[in-house]
């Protein structure tokens, strides 16, 4: 199967398939992880992120998953956390073969993966009305075990878009650093995205207008703005729904 192989500094390669879209059967039969020399580590909360497009069918979204020590030695964690995605659709799972190595920095291993049809729902037609749960497995070379992520249902149903219109003006120098970071209050922390004054939505006008896409209208939200002058986050709302937002005219 050919491969595409990216920048240096990516965190890993992705295995292509040859039918756009569509995930070949997989041959990789993945086994319990035996430890080489050194501290064991343990893999947690694995999870999905949304990409660019939200989640979406054939695009890239983004996984995480935490890496702690076994003991607290002190010693460094380092090496390669290995993503596989995997899906499930009406109780047969599939291994899509395809992978991703990430490099762990600060405890945390993060990466994209394409959320490829998985080929029973494709072949049956992709029904909006049926689930496909996705997930990965995580694997590194001092954990004996392999880390099973959260799983992430497809279609993700009905998702909504939040603009949100800020008095700041997006050409203001000033300006330039300032980061907005929209999570969800959820345990899981399911939502979490970050735009920029480079992300304005309206160049037309002379405020800063962020879209955030893929919302959850079910979950709660705080938006915190980060202005690049070292001080604590300031936080623009707190805790509330969609419908409160809207409803308050931001």
């Amino acid at each position: 199967m050919p491969k595409e192989w990216h920048d240096i500094n990516e965190p890993g390669f992705m295995i292509r398939q040859s039918e756009p879209g569509r995930s070949q059967s997989a041959a990789l039969d993945i086994q319990s992880a035996s430890p080489t020399d050194g501290p064991r580590v343990i893999l947690r909360n694995g999870s999905f992120m949304p990409g660019p497009d939200g989640y979406a069918f054939t695009k890239k979204t983004g996984v995480k998953i935490e890496v702690e020590e076994e003991g607290n030695s002190g010693e460094k964690i380092s090496g390669l956390v290995t993503f596989s995605l995997f899906s499930r659709y009406k109780g047969i799972e599939m291994n899509h073969n395809h992978e991703i190595d990430a490099n762990i920095r600060n405890g945390i291993a993060e990466g994209e993966l394409t959320l490829y049809y998985d080929e029973n729902y494709y072949d049956n037609g992709m029904p909006e009305n049926e689930i496909v749960e996705y997930f990965f497995r995580a694997r590194h070379k001092r954990c004996a075990d392999i880390h099973e992520s959260m799983v992430l249902e497809m279609p993700r149903g009905a998702r909504e878009k939040l603009l949100v219109r800020l008095d700041i003006d997006p050409e203001d120098e000033e300006a330039q650093d300032d980061l907005f970071t929209l999570r969800s209050t959820d345990e899981a922390g399911s939502y979490n995205k970050t735009l920029s004054v480079k992300d304005d939505a309206d160049s037309e006008n002379q405020t800063l207008d962020l879209l955030f896409a893929d919302i959850d209208p079910s979950l709660r939200y705080t938006l915190e703005a980060s202005y690049g002058d070292g001080e604590e986050p300031e936080i623009l709302f707190e805790n509330v729904t969609v419908e409160e937002l809207t409803h308050n005219g931001r």
